[in-house]
């Protein structure tokens, strides 16, 4: 067999120990970003053990390492409630113990649907509102925990047999664990994207409105500003509100120069148009008089912006023509797809 024909001949072997070579060395590095990652967790050891027979599918992908984590969690938790509830149709246990397993079983399913709600966030996780999404996995990742700690509360109250307590400890022990490791990876995660402080004091504000997810999504950008300044954030809140209202004016008086808008249409439409002009006006004047904010009487303008927010009303006004006359599901369907009264509810 000539030169050329041998290389030839051995050009497959070649290429496959090269693929082979490569993909160890990818898989090696998986692995090691897996260990890294989890060297940063509560409990490092089980954090690998359970996440590095993922490593080729997680690759060095923290969202995928995250999503990964919860899904471990959740089949502890699951695996948890099966091992409980087979406790509890064992002969001979007590009627304190039956009780007491009772409440466990319970506590553990509430523990399984938190993390469900965690596992299936993550996966969609993504957009402007990234942080309110990470946050509220992270609430519930920690009542998942809490429910978890809680089914051990029974035992200083009832009399509960060593062997009873014992499996149920293990088995909520190895979820706690995986829950903390979670929430750990989570945290690196989180303080990837934003500042976790800044982002923080303004979920816990946007909670408090009527609109929690709409608050948040429409200041976030503005969160390294705002700080922890409540001032501040009422300021960029009213400015939102404002400029969502001048976006509403312009799609409504674009609104009345329809054609086919009937005689009845058109009047509502052009009533809907004076209101939000009012409303703008009130808002106006809240934005300024939140800028100028200060002084030993605040209560006096603060109470002032409070009336000016009768700029509220302007959206339910706009649609209290809807009901006295006949008008198209379209004119109402565009007169909401620009609903700016949910903005002024975060000011």
């Amino acid at each position: 067999m000539g030169a050329p024909t041998f290389l030839f001949a051995l050009l497959p072997f070649i290429v496959f120990i090269n693929t082979t070579t490569a993909t160890s060395s990818s898989s090696q590095t998986y692995k090691t970003y897996v260990k890294t990652a989890c060297n940063s967790t509560t409990y490092p050891q089980i954090c690998h053990k359970s996440l590095s027979s993922y490593a080729t599918s997680i690759k060095s992908n923290p969202q995928k390492l995250c999503s990964y984590a919860l899904s471990v969690t959740l089949k502890a938790a699951q695996t948890s409630a099966s091992t409980v509830a087979k406790l509890a149709k064992k002969k001979g246990i007590t009627k304190a113990e039956a009780g007491v397993v009772e409440a466990c079983i319970e506590t553990i399913k509430d523990s399984v649907d938190e993390l469900k709600q965690s596992v299936t966030a993550m996966k969609n996780l993504g957009g402007a509102d990234m942080q309110y999404q990470l946050d509220n996995i992270k609430t519930w990742v920690s009542a998942s925990l809490t429910d978890e700690y809680t089914c051990t509360d029974g035992f200083d109250e009832q009399k509960v047999s060593t062997a009873v307590k014992n499996t149920i400890r293990k088995s909520i022990l190895t979820v706690a664990r995986l829950a903390s490791n979670a929430l750990s990876l989570i945290d690196n995660l989180t303080s990837s994207s934003k500042p976790r402080q800044q982002n923080s004091y303004l979920l816990r504000a946007c909670n408090s409105t009527t609109y929690p997810q709409i608050c948040y999504k429409s200041l976030s950008s503005y969160a390294s500003t705002i700080n922890s300044n409540p001032q501040k954030l009422c300021s960029y809140a009213l400015s939102v509100a404002l400029n969502a209202t001048r976006d509403t004016s312009s799609a409504v008086t674009k609104l009345s120069k329809k054609k086919e808008l009937s005689h009845s249409e058109a009047l509502v439409v052009k009533d809907c148009m004076e209101n939000i002009r009012d409303s703008i006006d009130e808002l106006k004047q809240s934005v300024s008089a939140m800028s100028n904010l200060g002084g030993a009487n605040m209560e006096y303008p603060l109470d002032d912006i409070k009336t000016w927010g009768a700029a509220l009303t302007g959206d339910d006004t706009c649609m209290d023509g809807f009901d006295e006359v006949m008008v198209s599901l379209d004119v109402i369907e565009e007169r909401h797809q620009q609903d700016y009264c949910q903005y002024c509810y975060v000011g």
